[in-house]
């Protein structure tokens, strides 16, 4: 059981926390329409924050959080249903769906997904197993309420995956900040899968020159990881 928040909103923890020592925001427009988030980014969830911007790579919009403690980065945690960050807030209101990444505790293996977004969801879920992950569902992360910030675009409604802590160790080098800059052949490969659904659940989208390359049909993408999305500037400044 994960311990309690400290703050229930981004105002109380302005108040209380120093921006660009204690956390960063990080935004980047894409012009998918889809914004890719991790609220819970840097040291508070390790590796969401590296999986979402390789996700949103060079065409959705990308959004981020950042824990840069050294250690107690669960104080700068905000439960979904109430994650309120202005920059956030604003990146929504102009995307028709979001894809919330999160870390979730579990030792095992299983990816949960959940949102409101039945048709991304489903898809995720479908090539996330088809690419040898196990995703399914749990009752108390299902993401089902119009409050969460996966749920909050201008469309009403996205997808959140929780990824457990075991699967992110395995991504990376390790979860340290150092050990985040190397990813493995996992992270590739869940990277293209989150990608690649969202090209097939949501068609419209065109991707651009981005580093990635989808396969015949709807099966998981190429994704080349010698193209950095890393360089993200605060703010979007």
């Amino acid at each position: 059981m994960p311990p309690t928040d400290r703050y229930s909103c981004f105002a109380e923890l302005e108040q209380n926390e120093r921006e660009g020592l204690d956390y960063r925001i990080v935004y980047r427009s894409g012009d998918s329409g889809i914004l890719v988030m991790a609220p819970h980014g840097g040291n508070i969830e390790p590796g969401c924050s590296e999986i979402a911007d390789a996700v949103a790579a060079g065409n959705h919009s990308f959004y981020a959080l950042e824990g840069l403690k050294p250690r107690g980065n669960w104080d700068l945690h905000i439960a979904s249903t109430r994650f309120d960050e202005p920059v956030c807030m604003n990146a929504l209101r102009h995307a028709r769906t979001a894809l919330a990444i999160h870390g979730c505790r579990d030792a095992g293996g299983t990816i949960y997904v959940g949102g409101l977004h039945q048709v991304l969801r489903d898809k995720a879920a479908e090539l996330l197993c088809r690419s040898g992950f196990a995703a399914g569902m749990r009752s108390d992360i299902q993401g089902r309420s119009g409050s969460n910030v996966c749920n909050r675009s201008a469309g009403g409604m996205g997808v959140q995956i929780e990824i457990p802590f075991d699967l992110r160790c395995r991504m990376f080098r390790n979860l340290k900040l150092d050990g985040r800059r190397s990813t493995t052949e996992l992270f590739v490969d869940f990277v293209s899968t989150l990608r690649s659904a969202l090209c097939c659940a949501t068609p419209s989208v065109t991707f651009r020159e981005s580093g990635f390359k989808p396969r015949d049909g709807c099966g998981p993408p190429v994704y080349s990881p010698g193209r950095n999305f890393s360089g993200r500037n605060p703010r979007g400044k």
